[in-house]
């Protein structure tokens, strides 16, 4: 499988986290959970198999979106300084809103009909810096919901 990385956005302080070691063995996002107020506290995602892996912290409101088989996200736009202010997930089937606030400066990485595959960046009590790892769908492992 080719994975493209795309360049890390945000700051420098919190630990270090690379979640590309999962990508072969947990199939793909089924999941993004968001906690966000002014900036975005924190990112979880959610494999086919059944993981998840959350990183960041425990502030702001809680949003769920739950991809559908067929669905992946395709494209990020965001804004980051020392943080990931804010960040907008657009799938292969539409757009879903935008999470966190206005501050640092816009980004924008399409994947250009390929699929998020994982993430990797910065995190402590937030997200601190995000960066994204994108290629080829991995194959559809769970059955469809009715």
């Amino acid at each position: 499988m080719s994975i493209i990385r795309s360049n890390p956005f945000g700051g420098t302080h919190g630990l270090s986290f690379d979640d590309s070691n999962y990508v072969d063995a947990w199939g793909r996002i089924t999941q993004i959970v968001v906690r966000h107020g002014d900036r975005v506290d924190s990112i979880g995602v959610a494999y086919d198999n059944g993981h998840f892996i959350n990183h960041g912290g425990t502030g702001g409101s809680e949003s769920v979106i739950n991809l559908k088989p067929d669905e992946f996200i395709s494209k990020i736009n965001g804004r980051s300084g020392d943080v990931l202010d804010q960040i907008i997930l657009y799938s292969n089937r539409g757009l879903y809103r935008s999470f966190g606030g206005q501050g640092g400066t816009p980004f924008t990485v399409d994947f250009s009909g390929k699929a998020l595959l994982y993430l990797f960046g910065r995190a402590g009590d937030e997200i601190d810096q995000i960066g994204f790892g994108y290629g080829d769908p991995p194959p559809l492992c769970r059955s469809p919901k009715p």
